[in-house]
């Protein structure tokens, strides 16, 4: 018969695993500031999404479900928060949308979500930058 010593390296030990709970303190405020923002753009879901850099569907989950945006999300929908309140000083109500998907010489024939989608929104903050102080763009 087996010594007590030799049982007890023969049998390892059982890890336990628990689930942590899902921590989402702010998941329905970064959701519901996504949706409002969209909304006061008065854009589509479609081109929420290209902004975002997501899906339709991932955003139309999101929207619809209250859930946590994505670290990357959150992080691109504060970025876009901060150009539309910049933006919104220069522009009269109601402009911003039409300015954000129509095609600018400024930009060489892009629209501003275009610039955005491919990472160019620097180009948009200088031109806020330029009328702010006045300096020629």
């Amino acid at each position: 018969m087996p010594s007590a010593s030799t049982r007890s390296r023969s049998a390892p030990a059982r890890r336990v695993r628990t689930r942590r709970p899902a921590v989402k303190p702010s998941a329905s405020k970064s959701s519901a500031s996504g949706i409002a923002t969209r909304k006061a753009l008065g854009m589509t879901q479609v081109t929420f999404a290209r902004l975002l850099g997501v899906s339709l569907r991932t955003l139309s989950n999101t929207e619809s479900s209250s859930s946590a945006l994505r670290p990357d999300m959150l992080r691109r929908l504060k970025e876009l928060e901060r150009l539309v309140a910049a933006l919104r000083e220069l522009m009269a109500p109601g402009a911003l949308r039409d300015w954000m998907i129509t095609p600018s010489d400024a930009f060489e024939g892009s629209t501003p979500v275009q610039l955005i989608e491919r990472g160019e929104a620097d180009r948009i903050w200088q031109m806020v930058f330029a009328l702010r102080t006045g300096q020629p763009m």
